[in-house]
């Protein structure tokens, strides 16, 4: 099965490209790796950003999502490809190994150095203790969300 954007807006996440989705209230351009590994003041509003456009927000799975897993513990699909970053069909019941999320997962954050990857809310707590951008602890690179930015192909050393 595959799934997009319109599954999520059912739970409160907003998409991106709809009326009222996240680029009509935000320049799209702004949200470009370039922008947010050159640029302190990107990074800082970048994390804004994610927070105020609801991005990073815990929602719960909607009856979608529940259906989706129903048709797999079914037998009737064998895995969930999806382009949403919310991790809501491991969190109703589809295994992890069966869930491919196509552009990334915002549960997690990664180091753009080591490659180390932290959960959100681990990296979150710290944001509202005054960390306005967040740099790994162990080799102080840049932290970024686990999702495919948008600009020119990013690939993380291994």
């Amino acid at each position: 099965m595959f799934t997009g954007a319109g599954v999520s807006a059912e739970s409160g996440i907003p998409d991106f490209r709809s009326p009222g989705g996240v680029w009509s209230r935000y320049d799209p351009g702004y949200f470009t790796i370039q922008k947010f590994l050159s640029s302190h003041e990107t990074r800082e509003n970048t994390w804004k950003i994610s927070v105020e456009a609801g991005l990073l927000t815990e929602v719960e799975p909607n009856p979608t999502h529940y259906a989706t897993t129903e048709l797999y513990r079914l037998g009737k699909l064998d895995c969930v490809t999806t382009q949403n970053i919310n991790s809501r069909y491991q969190k109703t019941g589809v295994p992890e190994d069966k869930v491919f999320e196509l552009r990334g997962n915002m549960q997690w954050v990664v180091c753009t150095g080591c490659c180390r990857r932290f959960p959100l809310p681990e990296v979150l707590q710290k944001v509202k203790e005054g960390m306005e951008v967040p740099n790994c602890p162990d080799c102080r690179s840049i932290l970024k969300p686990d999702v495919v930015f948008l600009g020119k192909y990013y690939h993380r050393r291994h």
